[in-house]
């Protein structure tokens, strides 16, 4: 129930309905909750970035927690042994990127529940230097203009990574632009000038030094917690002895090179050639000739021989239900899965609970102020 708190009485609009339940959201609150407090974003009503802003951090928190358990243990049918939570640092100011919607002019996001754009004139989750392009880009902003804008920061760094369908020529002299949209392309967002290198966080490069990411290359959006969750999945493999890893999803090594140093062997695999190419890009600059990145389709692929190896795979919401098969099959020894999918999750802890049990369970507030939360379960082989 989008909208609406825990023991609450409001008039619903619903949204889909299914066979066994049903999703809505409050179009009017009738009784409010003693835990309903005024946000603090002015936009909130409005805007559908968030869902949070109407409640206390603690409150919202338990409310996510509350929700990721129930749905994981219903959909897997297991219970969940004593698990950790693990707080976002801070409530604003955490966002590192951000897609602009541009509507006859109006620079903002998504209005709740439709494609109209909410004209926003500062965002109190971006960091400031977002907060800061995004007034350029709203000053340099046709008046009919429609499309999007790509913005992402980090370190002293903030370009435009990209935008479709016109052109930004007032944008400040000297403001960074890392891509610009491609007209010939048929892709409405296409990086094209990858001028502005990023650099890496501290728990990327695991103390070996920075490492330049190109812009517009995957990356967690709240960079305080990335650290926290690259630090607990490192800790994870500490005390294992497996000599080979393998990672499944594996981007371009947000946690490859944390524990790259605890194998003889890591062989990690990304749907995405770029990400490929500038993971073993690092690996060359860094001189780690045990650590290979390959491309392969990750939702059918033929396994490998694990042998004596762990595993860690980071999948997008759709899960990982083909190397989780696969898993089951082939049987490694230990496994990490990070999760941003309570559900798909879920059904993938079916999976492997044939084979495996659950060691430890933890999660991770990525995305304060919104429905998201990102899990980490290590299981071990039975």
């Amino acid at each position: 129930m989008e909208g609406a708190l825990p023991e609450e009485q409001a008039e619903i609009e619903i949204l889909t309905r299914k066979k066994k339940f049903a999703r809505a959201r409050a179009i009017k609150v009738l009784k409010a909750s003693d835990q309903r407090v005024k946000p603090d974003c002015k936009y909130f009503e409005s805007c559908g970035g968030c869902q949070f802003w109407h409640v206390s951090y603690q409150d919202e928190l338990k409310i996510k927690v509350d929700a990721a358990v129930h749905t994981i243990e219903k959909i897997a049918k297991l219970k969940i042994p004593q698990f950790e939570v693990h707080e976002a640092p801070s409530t604003s100011a955490w966002r590192n990127r951000a897609t602009l919607q541009i509507s006859q002019g109006k620079v903002g996001f998504f209005q709740r529940g439709s494609h109209e754009v909410v004209d926003i004139e500062e965002c109190p989750i971006l960091m400031p230097e977002l907060n800061s392009a995004l007034k350029s880009v709203r000053s340099a902003t046709p008046p009919k203009a429609t499309g999007q804008v790509v913005l992402e920061t980090a370190g002293n760094n903030t370009a435009l990574i990209s935008t479709s369908d016109f052109s930004l020529p007032n944008l400040p002299v000297g403001f960074p632009v890392a891509g610009v949209h491609d007209k010939s392309s048929r892709r409405g967002m296409e990086r094209i000038a990858p001028d502005v290198a990023f650099p890496a966080l501290e728990s990327h490069s695991n103390g070996l030094g920075q490492i330049g990411l190109e812009s517009g290359q995957f990356r967690q959006s709240n960079d305080q917690v990335n650290r926290a969750l690259v630090a607990h999945v490192k800790s994870l493999f500490e005390t294992r002895s497996e000599p080979h890893l393998f990672e499944y999803f594996a981007g371009a090594g947000n946690f490859t090179w944390a524990i790259a140093d605890r194998f003889r062997d890591v062989d990690a695999y990304e749907g995405g050639k770029e990400a490929v190419d500038l993971g073993n890009a690092i690996a060359k600059g860094l001189r780690r000739p045990n650590v290979r990145f390959h491309a392969q389709d990750l939702f059918q692929m033929a396994p490998p021989a694990f042998g004596q190896s762990a595993v860690l795979l980071d999948p997008p919401r759709d899960g990982g239900q083909k190397v989780c098969q696969m898993l089951v099959k082939k049987s490694p020894k230990f496994v990490v899965y990070v999760s941003c999918d309570p559900a798909t999750l879920a059904r993938d802890l079916g999976i492997l609970s044939s084979k495996y049990q659950i060691r430890t369970f933890d999660f991770f507030d990525m995305f304060p102020r919104s429905g998201h939360i990102e899990t980490v379960v290590s299981l071990e082989l039975i």
